[in-house]
């Protein structure tokens, strides 16, 4: 006996859709001392993160490196290809990203250190080990969702001037060796006696 495939209008093509969400990291750089003055020409690399073999955190070599310069108003651009320059990281899965400063604006100090950014699967976002939530309408923060399970986080980068260190070092010893001649005069003219 052999049996009929089903017809019934009740069988269904099910189909996964749900796809894992997108984040941007859309960078600013700014003047520390002011908060306004956008950073021109500074360069980043973003890296994503992975373990090795023996738990180490390693840059992910499937990944490679992106890297950025900042515009006249201190918005990061980068080459997506050939043709387009796009503003921030884009486009980027969940994972743990390394932010560094490799250029710093003219007489601007680099970065200390890298950024840390951890983007997850559920839509939530850890910068440097402190976690962000998602605005809304109620508490609004720098990290946003769009309808599309797309989410940015706008992160301001703050460096503070190099300071005149050439001067530092040259006026210092002179204003010691001033004062010492002054010192050795005062004594040598009978001005101190013991």
């Amino acid at each position: 006996q052999v049996e009929k495939e089903s017809t019934s209008p009740l069988a269904l093509n099910l189909t996964n859709t749900q796809q894992d969400p997108k984040f941007t990291l859309d960078i600013t750089k700014k003047d520390a001392e002011s908060g306004t003055t956008s950073l021109k020409d500074v360069e980043f690399t973003l890296e994503k993160l992975t373990k090795d073999g023996t738990g180490n955190t390693v840059a992910d070599a499937s990944f490679g490196t992106l890297k950025g310069k900042t515009n006249g108003q201190g918005k990061l651009m980068w080459k997506k290809d050939d043709n387009s320059e796009v503003e921030g990281f884009t486009e980027l899965k969940a994972g743990t990203y390394r932010l560094t400063e490799t250029k710093a604006a003219k007489d601007y100090n680099l970065l200390s250190a890298p950024i840390l950014v951890t983007f997850d699967k559920d839509g939530t976002c850890t910068l440097n080990g402190s976690k962000i939530e998602v605005s809304t309408s109620e508490t609004k923060t720098d990290f946003t969702k769009d309808g599309n399970d797309r989410y940015t986080l706008n992160l301001t980068v703050l460096n503070r001037k190099t300071p005149a260190l050439p001067w530092l070092l040259i006026g210092l010893p002179l204003a010691v060796a001033g004062l010492l001649i002054l010192v050795f005069r005062y004594n040598k003219k009978g001005g101190r006696t013991r």
